[in-house]
């Protein structure tokens, strides 16, 4: 499409001169005779294909200036070029209108030749200006796709994406929408705009967008959304971009380049996730091993000092275990200890965190549990222990039984190294005593259940 000039002149004879030099040149022109018709044009012409490339404006107009008419037409559309031809020959005229934005000043008479060099040349400037412009902004999408896959968190993830999408989309408003035990929640919030709650899509819709690939348009009473599944997470999750108007191409085509970006982080932490599971688990019994459990006794800390919840920890150590590896072997001393991991497992709630701590020894951290409640749970595990049949590889039944230590957080230790000392110590009272046993951390009466 050639590039559209609007000249603004009060004289008939120079915009018929101009034009049709202009028009000769491959360039479409449309005249106005006035700074009020030009500007009219100029805002009739914003925003549609017929967009105006240059304004070629002369100063000397009748009613509006050509000073006012430059500063307004800068106003309408930034981006236009504004070439300025005038019979006043005055340095501070052509100062004040190079500084409001003109490409150039020329004066009267204009040669067509000259004019139309100076046109091609406004015209190319503002070509590399678009292009600076498009690299700024590209350079910009990258450093924010950056970010996004440098995170290391999934809550870091979620707050730079729908920060990246406020700001390089025209959506006014970005969630990051999950569906938790049958209901949708927000997990991620930027821009203005009603409660969070009024925008969440149904549970269906939700797991329709979850499932499929692509952007989904998405009702609301006001203004317009699309949708678009997060992948790399294990609940039905989506972005949804929310905007006066509809997203074009370039929106969507941003907000999918930022989308495989988090889609990459997310995919990276649960690989990272994986291999931390694998740091933290045993090799023999599946449990947590012992570098879990200093982990998850400082979380525990942490939690008791911050909310004051308290937690407990249960020491257990398999009674006469040296007797079985002595006279079945180490393969079924092996096998021994993975059965009663599972017997142990069955015991617990879901929270609890079941851990080898070494040889025939395991820990159980019980968040949120006081030392009467550990107490109860302990003597589950010891009967539940004592009653399972134990069958070897060999084939043969073996009776097994379990003596634990009980400590709480912070009835007897304020710290991981104190609270894992009660109940080893507590443990080794009831070893003496008569094992298959439970006790309390405490003194020599310390309760026995």
């Amino acid at each position: 499409m050639a590039p559209r000039i609007l000249l603004i002149d009060d004289d008939r004879f120079a915009r018929q001169v101009y034009g049709d030099a202009l028009r000769e040149a491959g360039y479409e022109v449309e005249t106005a005779a006035d700074g009020e018709a030009g500007l009219e044009a100029l805002s009739r012409a914003q925003g549609t294909a017929g967009h105006v490339d240059v304004v070629i404006l002369d100063m000397l107009l009748p009613g509006m200036d050509g000073h006012a008419v430059l500063s307004e037409a800068r106003r309408i559309d930034p981006d236009v070029g504004v070439v300025v031809i005038s019979a006043l020959d005055r340095v501070d005229s052509a100062v004040r209108a190079i500084k409001a934005g003109a490409f150039d000043y020329l004066l009267k008479p204009v040669n067509s030749e000259t004019l139309r060099i100076v046109v091609q040349r406004c015209l190319e400037l503002r070509e590399l200006l678009r292009e600076n412009e498009g690299l700024k902004a590209h350079l910009a999408l990258s450093q924010a796709g950056a970010r996004i896959t440098s995170d290391t968190e999934r809550g870091q993830v979620y707050r730079h994406l729908v920060d990246a999408l406020l700001g390089h989309t025209r959506a006014h408003r970005v969630l990051v929408v999950a569906e938790e035990e049958d209901r949708p929640v927000t997990l991620a919030d930027a821009g203005e705009g009603p409660p969070a709650e009024a925008l969440l899509p149904s549970p269906v819709v939700l797991q329709t967008v979850a499932g499929s690939p692509g952007f989904h348009e998405i009702s609301l009473h006001e203004g317009h959304a699309v949708a678009s599944a997060l992948p790399e997470v294990e609940s039905p999750t989506a972005v949804l971009l929310v905007s006066q108007s509809p997203l074009g191409e370039t929106d969507l085509g941003r907000a999918s380049f930022l989308l495989r970006h988090a889609a990459q982080a997310l995919a990276a932490l649960r690989r990272l996730e994986a291999a931390q599971e694998l740091a933290y688990e045993d090799d023999l019994t599946g449990l947590y091993n012992a570098r879990y459990l200093d982990r998850a006794l400082d979380e525990a800390l942490e939690r008791a000092h911050s909310m004051g919840v308290p937690f407990s920890v249960l020491f257990l150590d398999l009674d006469h275990f040296k007797a079985v590896n002595d006279r079945y072997g180490h393969l079924a001393g092996s096998h021994l200890l993975a059965e009663v991991a599972r017997v142990l497992k069955a015991c617990i709630r879901e929270d609890d965190k079941a851990v080898r701590y070494g040889g025939d020894e395991y820990v159980v951290l019980l968040p949120e549990t006081r030392a009467d409640a550990a107490l109860r749970i302990a003597e589950r595990i010891r009967q539940q222990v004592a009653s399972h049949r134990f069958v070897l590889p060999n084939g043969e039944e073996v009776a097994v039984t379990v003596s634990i230590g009980v400590a709480a957080h912070p009835e007897h230790a304020l710290n991981k190294e104190g609270i894992l000392d009660q109940a080893d110590a507590a443990l080794y009272r009831g070893k003496r005593s008569r094992r298959n046993v439970v006790f309390l951390a405490g003194g020599e009466d310390a309760a026995q259940a």
